[in-house]
């Protein structure tokens, strides 16, 4: 797996987001807002928020980059159709319920999973793991990259 190294996680956002027009940029989300985004997530689903995505909401209130998708916190614009929460709702009802679902790359689900408490990116269509993760932070450096490294392909 990917080994992390300090700021990776917000050096590829801030490229991802830098490429976008001035006016359609996420905004970065302020001290307040992630702690709100932290007790909303936890009252909703349980279960604290990674520190990894907030290290996401420093730089960018969502990611929208080349198939990629991290909800953003806050009610959204598009790109975005719903917050991280409402997308956790809709998935956990729809397709697994025991995943909190952190991000999505094209037809891959970055999620953690409640029962065995561990990161994972599986498939949207058959819910196959094929990938695990030590933590939230390797997982984000890994999904970022791998989103970033196919923009260059």
């Amino acid at each position: 797996m990917t080994t992390t190294t300090p700021g990776i996680i917000e050096r590829y956002v801030r490229l991802m987001t830098d490429r976008l027009p001035a006016d359609l940029r996420p905004k970065p989300c302020d001290t307040a807002t992630i702690e709100r985004a932290r007790r909303e997530f936890r009252r909703a689903l349980g279960i604290e928020l990674p520190d990894a995505y907030c290290r996401v909401l420093v730089v960018a209130d969502g990611v929208d980059h080349n198939g990629l998708t991290i909800w953003p916190v806050q009610q959204c614009n598009p790109p975005f159709r719903q917050t991280l929460v409402e997308a956790n709702i809709d998935l956990r009802d729809s397709f697994d319920e025991n995943y909190l679902y952190l991000a999505q790359l094209d037809e891959e689900l970055y999620v953690y999973d409640t029962r065995t408490h561990e990161y994972l990116a599986i498939e949207f269509v058959g819910k196959p793991v094929w990938a695990k993760f030590a933590s939230d932070e390797e997982m984000f450096a890994f999904l970022l990259e791998r989103a970033w490294g196919e923009h260059l392909a």
